[in-house]
């Protein structure tokens, strides 16, 4: 019993760090996506585009790692919770990692992207409140304090929904302004509802990782 106890520690232990890395690697895309935003560095967003496939095939590989935890080894009580925490927290990353990706993907489909500076501006604001969130998510995943990041994480994200209603008025504003820059402004109202997004789901991991700690889940939304 003692070694197969101690089996189970080392398989749950190596999925955490894998998730920690994976963790790094998608917060490493919200960065640079920003940075493709604030550039408009074509190359940087082919690269970003990119990277995205590597996400993928992380969580594919994630997935069966825990998914073979739990067929092999069965863990109950905080080591299942943690296993099967990280097979949604997996999911969440990716999709971080598809909307950073995303950024990108606007940015080569309007390769003469001209917005409004008040509103970039306003965008990148956003973005980097987005990034914040996610980073201390991620640092409570590491450090084993994820129940109380959780509460904070919903005013976070509460306040990032005030931005984006924010930024998107200075969006629209500008459109009005100048309707020949329709496309444009059409393309950083999308780029707007990525980084809302990214937000969204860095609170969705903050509420399972209070799961993972004290076996309720309670939706924060």
């Amino acid at each position: 019993m003692l070694n197969r106890r101690s089996l189970i520690e080392d398989r749950r232990d190596g999925l955490r760090e894998s998730m920690i890395e994976l963790g790094e690697r998608v917060a490493g895309m919200v960065v640079e996506g920003l940075e493709v935003l604030r550039t408009r560095n074509l190359p940087r967003a082919r690269s970003l585009v990119a990277a995205d496939q590597d996400i993928n095939d992380a969580r594919r590989a994630l997935e069966q790692e825990a998914l073979l935890i739990l067929a092999a080894h069965h863990p109950a009580g905080g080591d299942l919770r943690l296993v099967g925490v990280s097979l949604e927290m997996v999911s969440e990353l990716e999709r971080i990692a598809d909307h950073a990706a995303d950024l990108g993907r606007l940015l080569l489909r309007h390769p003469g992207w001209n917005p409004d500076s008040l509103a970039l501006a306003s965008l990148l604001s956003l973005g980097e409140n987005s990034r914040r969130l996610l980073d201390a998510v991620l640092n409570g995943y590491s450090s084993g304090t994820g129940n109380g990041i959780a509460s904070a994480s919903w005013m976070a994200d509460f306040a990032i929904d005030r931005h984006v209603l924010s930024t998107n008025g200075r969006i629209i504003a500008a459109l009005h302004t100048n309707p020949a820059s329709a496309s444009d402004q059409v393309a950083l109202l999308w780029m707007s509802h990525h980084l809302e997004r990214i937000a969204e789901r860095a609170t969705n991991i903050a509420e399972q990782l209070a799961y993972i700690e004290t076996g309720n889940l309670e939706a924060l939304d």
